[in-house]
């Protein structure tokens, strides 16, 4: 089903992803339970998110032209099939509501005689804009964010080269095993496990043979992007960022090369608001999207607004506290987000293949 008809390509969808799995990546620093070790907890946790994105790529593969909803009710019927997706949408609406809050909270934190409030209304509103407008719009856009990220952080990463200390990555291992497990986790869960929602549209690529390639191709970009990221932020800092909340601000701040690169943290946090935008649009779009599906809407944009309205009480209502946000982020999401992440889509595909459901009841074979 395609509400609007809309189409993106393969490009656009490397694009997207990228925007994704960079979007809350870059506010706090991949694997930082870890210490020393962050840049192998993203390495392992990077390998086990391709993990998550066979699942997702082989649900899609047999399943051509449909999109999570769907695969739902052909795998386990219309009954089943739609309190599953229910509770996909529901999963959906509280990420986003999730991330809304955090960066509301970061540009708080900067901004103390500013409300709250102005930091959720405000993004929320642009999002909805840019939901209403499509797919192929934010595609376009996370295009233009994800060079200009890739070209200031290799822009950063000259400029800090002389702050770099590589004994900073040391001692190896030196970590408890349970505590490493758990840094693999946070990266695994986040962003790579929030990519499940990428199966809500995945049927408006254009030519969808070649989206699962393009999907790996991202994956392995952004992968390479954050261990180069905790590398670079681990060597400047040290064990300093086991305690940053902000590690990525702290490391910029050091920049002052003869006071005309300074005062980098500006650009930096127009950078995070730019990555936090393409990220809960692409959440916000799929969850507009999921529900206009399953009230047999014919367009998704009536559902807009109402749906901010209630992404808006969400962020407020859930998290009266920001250290309880933190805690959720760092503890608990990379744990509960694994049902939606890795145990669902599994079961999905496991019973997909008994089945034998998708491409081969469409062609009127044997099912």
């Amino acid at each position: 089903m395609k509400l609007g008809n809309q189409t993106i390509s393969s490009n656009q969808l490397f694009y997207l992803l990228g925007a994704f799995l960079l979007g809350s990546s870059v506010i706090f620093l991949p694997g930082a339970r870890a210490g020393s070790n962050a840049w192998l907890a993203v390495v392992l946790g990077t390998l086990e998110g391709f993990i998550f994105l066979a699942i997702y790529n082989s649900l899609a593969g047999q399943h051509p032209g449909k999109n999570l909803i769907e695969i739902n009710d052909l795998v386990f019927g219309p009954f089943l099939g739609k309190a599953l997706s229910w509770l996909y949408l529901i999963y959906f609406l509280y990420v986003s509501a999730h991330l809304l809050r955090l960066f509301a909270a970061f540009f708080s934190i900067a901004m103390t005689s500013t409300p709250l409030i102005v930091f959720l209304i405000t993004p929320l509103l642009v999002s909805a804009f840019a939901v209403r407008s499509g797919l192929e719009v934010l595609a376009r856009y996370s295009q233009i964010v994800l060079m200009a990220v890739v070209s200031i952080f290799f822009f950063d990463f000259i400029l800090l080269a002389k702050d770099v200390d590589i004994s900073n990555l040391l001692p190896f291992m030196d970590i408890p095993i349970n505590k490493m497990l758990i840094a693999i986790q946070c990266v695994a869960a986040l962003p790579f496990g929030e990519t499940v929602v990428f199966l809500m549209f995945i049927n408006l690529v254009s030519n969808p043979s070649e989206a699962g390639g393009f999907m790996k191709k991202s994956f392995l970009f952004c992968g390479i992007l954050l261990v180069l990221y905790a590398v670079r932020t681990t060597a400047v800092l040290g064990s300093y960022t086991t305690i940053s909340t902000y590690p990525a601000v702290a490391t910029v701040r050091i920049i002052n090369t003869g006071e005309i690169f300074t005062r980098l943290e500006i650009l930096l946090s127009v950078l995070f608001l730019s990555l936090g935008f393409a990220k809960g649009s692409i959440i916000y779009y799929g969850a507009v999207l999921g529900v206009s599906q399953l009230l047999k809407m014919r367009s998704y944009t009536p559902l807009v607004l109402p749906i901010g309205a209630l992404l808006l009480n969400i962020s407020l209502l859930v998290f009266d506290k920001y250290i309880y946000d933190i805690l959720d982020s760092g503890m608990m999401f990379p744990f509960y987000s694994m049902v939606f992440a890795f145990f669902l889509p599994l079961l999905t595909l496991i019973v997909a293949k008994v089945k034998k459901t998708g491409y081969q009841q469409e062609d009127g074979v044997n099912a």
